[in-house]
């Protein structure tokens, strides 16, 4: 694949793959604010099409340009197919983490019903397995499209489009309303979704009715991962018990089964852990 670094006027890039990346109005500004005062640091990513020069990634950089009133941008432009450049703009941005799970759906989604390739294929052109090219899938078309389209105008954040993708399509659009009416943060929408799906009847009407009093009951819910952790607290207090307790009547043979307790919890740590940290970044 060959590249090349030079200099483009702005009206010449397409933008047909914007619509895979979702704006942060804060993010923006501050690209504006250090193009200003350091200017171009990096250049932008391209592919050459039949049709012209596409960005794949600094789109952050190019919208930037433009309020700036540049007329040439700084660029790499690689010799590559729709596809691969598809695909490199999850790559592109995956070692800085500087792509959400749901702008990677958007992106597999084209790659599934626009380019016609199918899981397997999409798995191998990523370096992923067919699972977590599923749950991407999955993620988007479950999302109505009110839901989508408030996130793309910034009236909603990814963590909160993620709760609500949680809910049936139909009730999608009604939560959606409440969650702009009162500006509602992740905790309170995760609560509110959880009820709703713990409790699928018309019971969930009345809460939504009486949104404000129905939040302000109780203290938002602990988040997923500190629920794992209290819970392998509980196994580790059984633990001890066994150990110094029980396990001194035990036959040796049934020490493996304290081995085994032992191994599940340090386990659990690990995996606790990694959860709480993929949590963290994610709000």
């Amino acid at each position: 694949m060959n590249n090349h670094l030079e200099n483009q006027p702005l009206a010449k890039i397409g933008e047909t793959y914007a619509s895979f990346r979702i704006i942060n109005p804060k993010a923006e500004a501050a690209m504006v604010n250090s193009m200003q005062d350091y200017g171009q640091l990096s250049p932008i990513v391209c592919v050459n099409t039949p049709n012209g020069l596409e960005i794949l990634d600094g789109f952050k950089r190019m919208r930037a340009a433009r309020l700036l009133k540049r007329e040439t941008i700084r660029l790499i432009s690689l010799e590559t197919t729709v596809r691969a450049g598809k695909a490199g703009m999850i790559r592109l941005n995956r070692i800085a983490r500087t792509i959400t799970d749901l702008e990677e759906a958007l992106i597999i989604r084209s790659l599934h019903r626009d380019d016609g390739m199918n899981q397997v294929e999409i798995a191998v052109l990523l370096g992923r397995d067919k699972s977590w090219v599923s749950r991407r899938i999955s993620l988007i078309e479950r999302m109505h499209e009110e839901i989508r389209r408030s996130l793309e105008l910034g009236l909603i954040c990814i963590s909160v489009a993620r709760e609500l993708a949680r809910l049936p399509r139909g009730n999608q659009t009604e939560v959606l309303a409440k969650v702009l009416k009162y500006r509602l943060g992740k905790r309170a929408v995760e609560k509110i979704v959880d009820f709703l799906l713990e409790h699928p009847t018309n019971t969930s009407l009345v809460i939504l009715h009486n949104l404000q009093e129905f939040l302000a009951a109780d203290p938002p819910p602990a988040g997923t991962a500190d629920r794992f952790f209290r819970q392998l607290s509980q196994l580790d207090s059984l633990h001890t018990a066994v150990l110094h307790g029980i396990a001194k009547s035990f036959l040796p043979e049934d020490e493996y089964a304290v081995r085994l307790i032992q191994s599940v919890i340090e386990s659990g740590r690990e995996v606790a852990s990694r959860l709480r940290d993929l949590l963290q970044d994610k709000e």
